[in-house]
């Protein structure tokens, strides 16, 4: 693959003699835009048992979460390949704008699967931000100090998951739920204004390659197959249905077709090579299971709050925090040991194991443990997920060259995606499908007793998910930071 620098002028001539006033600058906007992403995917949990009740139609409700991520894996490393082509900032610009649009169609909708067609296009742009805001940071910051600079996406990332599910509840319960989508235009220009002028001081290295077509088709196509396939069975049709049989054929039929066609093309939608790598590998399986078992557990957790425990809205989003504020002081704990521990990721996988337990303690006493300890637990949890994020992100950013960081955190943020997506449709369905949502129209409808049977088991599946997590991380190779 061939790399040549195509700088205008006044750009720096590469990421080492950026100087620190320029790194700041380009910073702040990075993270601003990192926040109105994490918003954008956050906001929505706490209102969905409203949506349920005002739009009714309880069996399309976990497409709400679920399109917004599909999309989000679908364009993540379409936007990564094209920022090695055409630049960071012009392709973050794009999505920004296609991220608003959406978020304006999401308030107008009048139903639930129109609401779900518009969470999908926010995400095409919502799906760019991240891996693109990470790949920029890795253009400037040498490996050892990106920990350090790992600990401030968490914090910007934390601001939007605490902040944002308050908000949302809270406008949920004493205004509309359009307005957490209305939110987002004023921070999105402000973040076009900032992100624009931050990353006229970033050098732009042009990769010459191609965008692969027909790879992403047949990649996409698969992966639009399987979470179908998780969204309906057990809702709409039985999980031996012919329906879902035939899903589950033709996603194994379109992987099969893409790792076939990756083989003998030189540049593929999803490099397999870069999967071969002891330290890549690893980092990316184990960040696509931590990340099923975070959003399965984000999406679904204000609905334990309210029809478990009876909290009001505002109330369940207030509780929801203690799960993002474990997750941020892991975040920023990791951050700042990743360059100082010999094997850090021996930090994070005794955590996970930690996790594990409180999971089971919310398995065995679903509707039994006094408020306290379950906040205490969900702090504990988001702790241990927390860890996960910062050590994959900065080792597999260790791991490869400059001129790969695009395709391969899009690689890494693809598979998360593709996790949070599949997190939300398989948690989706064993909730409703368990607890009967296939045949009620709101959430009200649904039995108690069915409810705390459903959140049984969806517990024992997070649990069973993130002892997943820790047992891909443990092959990982370790590699000193550059």
């Amino acid at each position: 693959m061939s790399t040549q620098a195509n700088r205008p002028a006044g750009d720096p001539p590469s990421g080492d003699s950026v100087s620190e006033a320029d790194r700041r600058k380009i910073l702040s906007g990075l993270l601003l835009i990192i926040f109105l992403g994490a918003l954008g995917q956050l906001v929505v949990a706490p209102v969905l048992p409203t949506l349920g009740a005002e739009l009714g139609d309880v069996e399309t409700l976990p497409w709400i979460v679920t399109a917004y991520l599909l999309s989000a894996a679908v364009s993540t490393p379409i936007f990564g390949k094209l920022s090695d082509i055409h630049g960071r900032r012009r392709i973050l610009l794009v999505a920004i704008g296609v991220f608003l649009a959406g978020s304006v169609l999401c308030a107008v909708a009048p139903t639930m699967v129109l609401l779900a067609v518009a969470r999908g296009i926010q995400g095409l742009g919502g799906g760019a931000f991240i891996a693109l805001c990470q790949a920029a940071i890795a253009d400037i910051i040498p490996p050892r100090e990106r920990g350090r600079y790992q600990g401030h996406i968490v914090s910007a990332f934390a601001a939007s998951t605490i902040g944002g599910p308050i908000v949302g509840g809270l406008l949920a319960e004493y205004a509309h739920w359009s307005l957490i989508f209305w939110l987002n235009l004023p921070l999105g220009l402000l973040a076009m204004v900032m992100m624009d002028r931050a990353m006229r001081h970033l050098p732009v290295r042009v990769v010459e390659r191609r965008l692969d077509v027909i790879g992403a088709t047949l990649l996409i196509a698969a992966i639009v197959a399987v979470l179908v396939a998780l969204s309906w069975g057990g809702v709409r049709y039985p999980w031996l249905s012919a329906p879902i049989l035939g899903l589950g054929t033709a996603a194994l039929v379109g992987l099969a077709a893409y790792v076939a066609y990756a083989r003998r093309t030189p540049d593929p939608f999803l490099p397999l090579s870069v999967l071969h790598d002891r330290v890549v590998a690893p980092a990316c399986v184990s960040s696509f299971f931590a990340m099923v078992a975070l959003v399965g557990l984000s999406a679904y957790m204000p609905m334990y709050f309210e029809l478990i425990l009876g909290f009001s809205t505002s109330r369940a989003s207030l509780a929801q925090t203690a799960l993002a504020v474990g997750t941020t002081i892991g975040g920023m704990l990791m951050g700042t040991l990743v360059a100082r521990l010999p094997r850090p990721k021996y930090l994070a996988m005794p955590l996970q194991a930690v996790a594990i337990a409180a999971l089971l303690a919310l398995t065995f006493a679903i509707d039994r443990l006094p408020l306290v300890v379950i906040l205490l637990l969900m702090v504990i949890i988001g702790i241990a997920f927390g860890t996960m994020f910062p050590l994959t992100t900065v080792s597999t950013q260790n791991a490869v060259d400059r001129s790969h960081l695009g395709v391969v955190m899009a690689t890494l943020n693809l598979l998360r995606n593709i996790g949070g997506a599949i997190g939300s449709a398989v948690y989706g369905a064993i909730l409703l499908g368990s607890a009967g949502g296939a045949r009620v129209a709101t959430l009200a409808e649904l039995s108690p007793t069915a409810l705390a049977q459903s959140y049984t088991i969806l517990f024992a599946g997070v649990a069973l998910t993130v002892a997943l997590a820790m047992a891909t991380l443990a092959p990982m190779e370790h590699r000193p930071l550059r």
